[in-house]
């Protein structure tokens, strides 16, 4: 989370943010854009914060906090693999900071005729770290038959404020032969 994007010649769409957090948001329908210094190609969705909370901050947070739950606030539009855009219908994130772990990590968007639905849980440093928690769930309208088909992907994300007061959080999902994913931000 929170590494370094670029434009690139691409045109952002989507943008926004929250100022008071340091937050932006955005996503690239196409073009070539760089994150982490590697080029994107195709729908590229971002979210930074330049006021992430640190691991003393999260550290000292007062044992009042034990548990916080998160919603839905903002964030630039879904796209599936062809790069249609969406929307969230719902995403909350509960969080048990005594554990050091994400509870429970629930996303649904809807994509044209297509409504994922997805959650998941694991550990605060899997989610703020490289491998993220896994995703399962399912695909309403992604196949022709009557069963919903099993989705899988993953989620990241990152506090933001000195309390952890806010969320940042990216997720991707895949099934047979149709995947999508997003960025959000959150608060408590």
């Amino acid at each position: 989370m929170n590494l370094s994007v670029s434009a690139n010649g691409a045109t952002p769409v989507n943008t926004g943010g929250d100022a008071a957090w340091g937050v932006d948001w955005g996503s690239w329908p196409g073009g070539l854009a760089t994150v982490g210094g590697n080029a994107t190609n195709g729908a590229t969705h971002y979210i930074q914060s330049t006021n992430l909370t640190t691991a003393a901050q999260l550290a000292a947070l007062p044992s009042s906090l034990v548990s916080a739950s998160y919603s839905y606030a903002g964030g630039p539009a879904p796209t599936d693999q062809l790069g249609n855009q969406g929307a969230i219908n719902s995403l909350s994130v509960g969080v048990n900071f005594s554990s050091q772990t994400v509870t429970n990590y629930a996303v649904k968007a809807t994509i044209g005729a297509s409504t994922w639905s997805a959650s998941g849980n694991g550990s605060i440093a899997n989610f703020t770290g490289a491998s993220g928690i896994g995703l399962s769930g399912n695909c309403a309208g992604c196949s022709s038959g009557a069963a919903a088909p099993a989705a899988n992907g993953s989620a990241h994300g990152a506090f933001v404020g000195s309390a952890a007061e806010r969320l940042i959080t990216s997720f991707g999902l895949k099934t047979a032969n149709q995947a999508m994913s997003g960025a959000a931000y959150l608060s408590r």
